[in-house]
């Protein structure tokens, strides 16, 4: 697959330690924390991405949990294999055995441009690695191929009371516009 102009390649963003979940992100990121037993959060968008025969997937990983990398390992061995898909983990980089840490997603895409250019990709995906839904990317590529966008962003319309908690409100420098 490398070197081939692929349609799209993804990117996952895996995040870091969260202060939102409480003692469940402490020592572990929040897409492989456990949901409802058997699943981590990270399950979700990976079986978006096999079922919508994603070719190529990068995790980005802030901090790279012991158990990470095994796990996403054996999540591309049960896929179908009409369903199979080439998964690459992307911890940050090391110069004079430290970490270069990101300093959030466009800075870790950034850090891992080299990543992506070796496919030479029409389009990118670039997803969140801790959100629970459904979705075929597919029809969402071709819906942004078909109508050729700069960008292309996935949302749900929800009534502005529900949508609330759900805006930045303010960037520290007193901003409360609601943009994206």
């Amino acid at each position: 697959m490398k070197g081939s102009n692929l349609n799209y390649i993804t990117i996952i963003l895996s995040g870091d330690r969260s202060e939102k979940p409480g003692l469940l992100t402490k020592e572990t990121p929040e897409p492989i924390v456990t949901f409802g037993g058997a699943y981590r959060l990270i399950d979700f968008t990976l079986s978006n991405c096999l079922h919508s025969h994603t070719g190529v997937i990068g995790v980005l990983t802030q901090y790279c949990h012991p158990d990470f990398a095994d796990y996403i390992d054996s999540c591309s061995s049960y896929a179908p294999t009409e369903q199979k898909a080439e998964i690459s983990i992307l911890p940050p980089k090391t110069i004079n055995d430290r970490y270069e840490y990101y300093k959030g997603s466009a800075d870790a895409i950034e850090k891992n441009i080299d990543f992506i250019e070796q496919y030479n990709p029409e389009s990118l995906l670039v997803l969140s690695g801790d959100q629970v839904y459904k979705m075929d990317y597919a029809q969402l590529l071709a819906e942004h191929k078909k109508y050729a966008p700069a960008v292309t962003i996935a949302a749900l319309r929800v009534p502005w009371t529900e949508a609330n908690p759900f805006w930045h409100h303010g960037n520290g420098n007193g901003r409360t516009d609601y943009r994206l």
